[in-house]
């Protein structure tokens, strides 16, 4: 690759990861009314009726920090060797779906267990896919960084 399309790729990388943190934190935060207002944190946490709207976000969650794992997994791949940026890569995703999801009590969204959880099925399913291509690059000899 030149390295202008290096940069390029580059920079890409970083405007997308960001963005899409960005855009996620807001998504999570924002204020809303939560379901089950007045109930203590720990009630509304670990409740277990769930509605088939729990169970549908439950999914986007899983959706959502997949997308964020593989994003941070291929932008830190430019910058660090594989073992060390898929490190890196669950240690901010898995600070970012638990700060979220606890972070959505005081905004009145009520955090619920299955999100959290829902949170970490999707990370550490694109986790195994990342690691699954590190290894794939580096048997191919695409990847000087093992």
């Amino acid at each position: 690759m030149s390295g202008v399309v290096k940069r390029s790729v580059f920079l890409a990388s970083w405007l997308v990861t960001l963005g899409w943190t960005v855009l996620l934190a807001y998504l999570l935060l924002k204020p809303g009314t939560a379901a089950h207002a007045g109930s203590s944190f720990s009630d509304a946490f670990f409740r277990s009726d769930f509605s088939r709207t729990d169970m549908i976000e439950a999914v986007a969650h899983v959706v959502m920090f997949g997308a964020l794992t593989l994003l941070w997994g291929w932008t830190l791949a430019f910058h660090y060797p594989a073992r060390y940026a898929a490190a890196m890569t669950v240690m901010i995703a898995v600070l970012m779906g638990t700060a979220t999801e606890f972070g959505q009590y005081f905004v009145a969204r009520g955090a619920l267990m299955l999100d959290l959880a829902a949170n970490f099925v999707g990370i550490a399913l694109s986790a195994v896919v990342l690691r699954l291509f590190a290894v794939s690059a580096s048997k191919n000899g695409l990847n000087d960084r093992s």
